[in-house]
């Protein structure tokens, strides 16, 4: 069981919204996508009289956000398998540009802005694992008693 709780901790969590958004629009045509990206789902009057609108595609980029918040938060963890992680997260980026470019049906901003996360996953993640593991080594140095304080 612990095997598969690592195998899920290496996957990156934008790859939810790519592989739904791949099964959900495979035999769909481009203009088809495009409707189901601007069908309202939600809609709520504001105080000023404005009415907001949620579509799908707006529905997809919430979700996106909220999963690289947690891609961010799960490489301030230094261990052993960030390297994998980091691997995966860069091939996640190419397969999102890949079919942006070459996929037709999804060609839109929504795919452009997750393919976006995907880029700021990798960035951030191996920033902050850059700057969590120098700060763990100066710490093991500075116990060590190797450098004062």
């Amino acid at each position: 069981m612990r095997a598969i709780g690592k195998i899920f901790s290496i996957i990156p969590t934008l790859s939810v919204p790519l592989v739904y958004l791949n099964i959900r629009t495979r035999f769909m045509q481009p203009e088809a996508v495009k409707r189901w990206f601007d069908k309202v789902v939600m809609s709520h009057a504001l105080p000023s009289g404005g009415i907001l609108q949620i579509n799908v595609g707006t529905l997809f980029i919430m979700f996106g956000l909220f999963l690289l918040l947690i891609e961010i938060y799960k490489s301030t963890h230094v261990n052993n398998v960030q390297i994998v992680e980091h691997t995966m997260s860069f091939f996640l980026f190419v397969v999102y540009s890949l079919q942006l470019i070459f996929d037709p049906r999804l060609a839109s901003s929504v795919f452009l802005l997750l393919g976006m996360m995907a880029a700021v996953d990798l960035i951030a993640g191996i920033a902050i694992t850059i700057t969590a593991a120098r700060k763990d080594s100066v710490t093991t140095i500075k116990a060590a008693g190797l450098i004062p304080d």
